[in-house]
């Protein structure tokens, strides 16, 4: 940018005219700015107070001291006097020594900054987070991705918002910043830890890039257009991606194996990210190499059970018509209920109804089962399968429950919740499934213990289960 004119009146309407165009703060809203002294940050918070009276926003400055540098003091001074002279509030936070020692990563000293943040925010009332990002960074960003091995996504670089966090500045260069401040009369300070080399993306700013510029001037822009694109073609993947239905509970993510194993690779690979994001919370993942293990085992189908240990303890299995990944230290909890007379009780997804009615054959089915009352006494209890459990054919011999809801194609994980009616040790029902010999009804007409599974959000269905109910 030329010397000789001044940058501010034209920064403050294109900032103005980004934020609205992009809806990063509403009229009123409270932002918190972090502010390390460098032109960028700011040159934000200038920027913003110009700005705020005219929105009506409310701002408050926080300065995160990483206690990497001796001058970090000096520059919270120089912070907290220029913030007194736009009647801005301000905050300082020192990180945790333990979590930002002397030589952390880049990543456990950004982790640290943001946990710092993100507190500050919370104690003042602030509903977004301002970063001072630049197109600098995005280019940095997108190239460091690019050396370390990335996909879309990577590519997408910085979000302009993710979470409270907004980038305002995502457009504008640090040349541009820095002829701003210098106009506004701004001193600002060069933070060291930008020029030491142990830090990857230091090399790429004072190394890499300054070569890429000489063959292309315009390289920085190329890059974040390369971000751009690649942020709409994300977009429309996981939008495909959300469209596939997952199923949670019992400490699980499950997709329909039908829907999983037809979806294009790219898709299926968004699939999973938001089952393990879904999983394990925000923020965790597991490696690439064991991702993509995952996921080329899907594509590859065949089997129709089998299972994948990953790391952090998660487990990828295929349980017949289901895709389920289990993360660590799940305990499917059994039950045991009591059913002291007629009425209804509330099992894992759905009801038991118990009542007097007269049999009729043609009228019991998988959902419905009829019990003679003279061998068939309250209590009953309804619990949920054990190890070793049998139930009693039709025509004699007996088969473990496992093995039928094995047949009945019921995946693994929902085995636990399948209700059993069982008076003393012996099992009369399979609620929904299957019922045993013992207790059936012999003659039309009398009156007979009618017990129905009613499962959440379906209707009783009719069907045969054997003789007698």
């Amino acid at each position: 940018m030329k010397t000789g004119r001044n940058p501010a009146p034209d920064l403050c309407r294109r900032l103005r005219a980004h934020i609205e165009r992009h809806t990063l703060l509403a009229r009123g809203e409270r932002v918190l700015v972090a502010c390390s002294g460098g032109a960028d940050s700011l040159a934000l918070l200038d920027l913003l107070a110009r700005l705020s009276e005219e929105m009506g926003w409310s701002l408050a400055a926080c300065y995160v001291d990483h206690r990497q540098h001796p001058r970090a003091a000096a520059a919270a001074r120089r912070v907290e006097r220029h913030c007194r002279r736009l009647g801005v509030p301000f905050v300082l936070r020192r990180a945790d020594p333990l979590r930002a020692a002397p030589g952390s990563n880049e990543e456990a000293l950004r982790r640290e900054r943001t946990r710092l943040l993100e507190e500050a925010a919370e104690e003042l009332g602030c509903r977004r987070i301002a970063t001072a990002h630049t197109r600098d960074d995005q280019a940095e960003t997108v190239l460091l991705r690019i050396l370390r091995g990335t996909g879309v996504a990577g590519l997408r670089g910085i979000p302009l918002r993710r979470g409270r966090f907004i980038r305002p500045l995502l457009w504008c260069s640090k040349d541009a910043l820095q002829a701003y401040c210098r106009s506004r009369r701004l001193a600002f300070d060069r933070d060291p830890a930008n020029r030491d080399p142990r830090f990857l993306r230091n090399r790429i700013r004072r190394e890499v890039l300054p070569r890429l510029r000489r063959l292309n001037p315009a390289a920085d822009q190329a890059l974040v257009r390369l971000s751009r694109a690649a942020a709409r073609d994300e977009r429309a993947l996981l939008q495909s991606a959300r469209a596939v239905a997952l199923a949670d509970g019992e400490g699980a993510v499950r997709v329909a194996w039908k829907d999983a194993s037809r979806l294009p690779a790219a898709v299926l690979s968004r699939v999973l990210v938001l089952s393990l994001r879904r999983l394990l919370g925000p923020g965790r993942s597991i490696p690439l190499l064991h991702f993509e293990a995952l996921r080329r085992r899907v594509c590859r189908g065949g089997e129709r059970a089998w299972s994948l240990s990953l790391p952090g303890g998660v487990t990828a299995r295929r349980e017949g018509k289901w895709l389920a990944l289990e993360r660590p230290g799940v305990k499917r909890q059994g039950f045991r209920l009591r059913a002291d007379g007629p009425g209804e009780i509330q099992v894992p997804r759905g009801r038991l109804r118990f009542s007097w009615r007269r049999f009729r054959f043609g009228r019991a089915g998988p959902a419905r089962v009829f019990f003679d009352p003279d061998q068939v006494r309250f209590p009953l209890v309804i619990r949920s399968l054990r190890p070793g459990d049998r139930l009693q054919k039709w025509g004699g011999g007996s088969r473990e429950v496992c093995r039928i809801l094995m047949d009945e194609k019921i995946p693994l994980h929902e085995r636990a919740l399948v209700p059993l009616l069982c008076q003393g040790r012996r099992i009369l029902w399979i609620a929904g499934v299957r019922r045993s010999r013992h207790a059936g009804v012999a003659a039309a007409g009398r009156l007979a213990l009618c017990v129905e599974y009613l499962p959440a959000g379906a209707n009783v269905t009719g069907g045969s289960s054997g003789p007698g109910g």
